[in-house]
């Protein structure tokens, strides 16, 4: 008995020819089975359109942006070189070249603090004086580098100097103790007494300001007082010598100079007082001038020259020390001692510093562009005068102790 033939197929899917449908989401999934399968395909390819399209999209805005953006550049360059032609009526400025000038002593307020040279062998002292100066709001020291005995704060190689035995500390403790106040961002003022040098004018005689046209060394009070010798600004040999001895201070790590005694003698006994090499209508002022100006020319660019004062001289009121004014030299600027008891100003609680403020007010003006430091002896100083000195616009100080103690 042959099988009976069909010519029904056989279905490619299971249970009868029904498609196996799985859960979803759509509600229609069962109604129409066949339209599932064609509908995923077109929502593929729907979501890859739609990120391509966003791409091209993102890169049409860029593309855009850069487009403006360097074309009002160019815009705005062109701009400018029309403005800025020869031709143009605008004033047209030279390009600078080279390098900034370097300012004296960074261009920084003097805010300096006095330490005795003698503490610089002391590294324990000049970390607490480091603190003091913190405390007092200042940025600088102040240290004597050449005492008015003429003492040296460091070991000399001149050969008059060494013949003074001037010298107090090797070099290698000068500059441990310069590192400190380096470390500390510390900025150092060396102070030099010029013309007043007991030491070297005892060594070298012909160096010296003479008494009545004799040999002998002029002094500035008697002997019995312990009176001392200075040097003569018209001796050729004594200008080299200062000269010398502040190239070896140059040496170390220093940002200003402050001069003191840059002047003919003075005092009681200064009618005796005579000056080898010394011609009919020497001009004095001019001599003192010129000398401060070789003092200018031999230091950095970037390093401070400050000129000692007292008030009456910066005020042009004393001629016996200079013969003229200082106040034109090359000096940039003046350190001015107006607060001591000589200048009949005494600093307490119950001082009145309208006259004072007047008084520096005065001062200033009388300087000109010349930098006013004003120096504050410890005897009568006070936190708020200094304060009040801010405030008014007085920044530049220095605060002054000659144990270097201060409360």
């Amino acid at each position: 008995m042959s099988k009976k033939k069909t010519d029904k197929k056989k279905s490619p899917y299971p249970e009868n020819g029904r498609v196996r449908i799985r859960h979803s989401y759509y509600t229609f999934a069962r109604e129409f089975p066949s339209k599932i399968l064609p509908l995923q395909g077109k929502r593929r390819k729907y979501r890859k359109n739609r990120i391509v399209r966003n791409i091209l999209l993102c890169l049409l805005f860029v593309f855009v942006t850069l487009f403006s953006y360097f074309t009002v550049n160019l815009m705005l360059d062109i701009s400018y070189t029309d403005t800025a032609s020869p031709d143009s009526s605008a004033e047209v400025t030279a390009p600078q070249t080279g390098e900034e000038p370097l300012l004296p002593f960074g261009g920084e307020s003097v805010r300096a603090l006095y330490m005795p040279a003698e503490k610089l062998g002391d590294r324990e002292y000049i970390r607490n004086f480091i603190k003091q100066i913190k405390r007092k709001n200042c940025s600088s020291v102040l240290i004597d580098f050449k005492s008015s005995e003429g003492s040296l704060s460091y070991t000399s190689l001149n050969e008059t100097a060494i013949k003074a035995r001037a010298s107090l500390f090797d070099n290698n403790t000068v500059r441990q103790a310069l590192d400190l106040f380096e470390s500390e961002k510390i900025r150092v003022i060396a102070r030099v007494f010029c013309f007043a040098d007991h030491s070297a004018a005892t060594a070298e005689p012909s160096m010296a300001v003479k008494y009545m046209n004799t040999d002998v060394n002029w002094i500035d009070s008697g002997a019995e007082s312990g009176g001392k010798s200075r040097l003569n600004p018209l001796s050729k040999a004594a200008k080299t010598y200062l000269l010398s001895i502040i190239e070896e201070i140059l040496q170390f790590k220093i940002d200003g100079i402050l001069l003191e005694e840059v002047s003919f003698p003075y005092g009681e006994y200064v009618s005796g007082a005579t000056y080898p090499g010394e011609k009919k209508g020497t001009d004095r002022n001019g001599v003192l001038k010129d000398f401060i100006a070789d003092v200018k020319e031999s230091l950095p660019e970037d390093c401070l020259l400050l000129l000692g004062h007292t008030a009456k001289d910066a005020l042009g009121e004393n001629r016996t020390l200079y013969s003229g004014s200082l106040l034109k030299s090359a000096a940039d600027g003046f350190a001015v001692n107006t607060l001591t008891r000589d200048e009949g100003i005494i600093i307490d609680k119950k001082t009145d510093y309208a006259s004072l403020f007047s008084m520096l007010s005065d001062i200033k003006n009388n300087l000109g562009d010349k930098r006013a430091v004003y120096t504050v002896d410890i005897s009568e100083y006070s936190a708020s005068l200094i304060r009040k000195m801010q405030r008014a616009g007085y920044t530049d100080f220095i605060i002054y102790s000659p144990e270097g103690i201060y409360n």
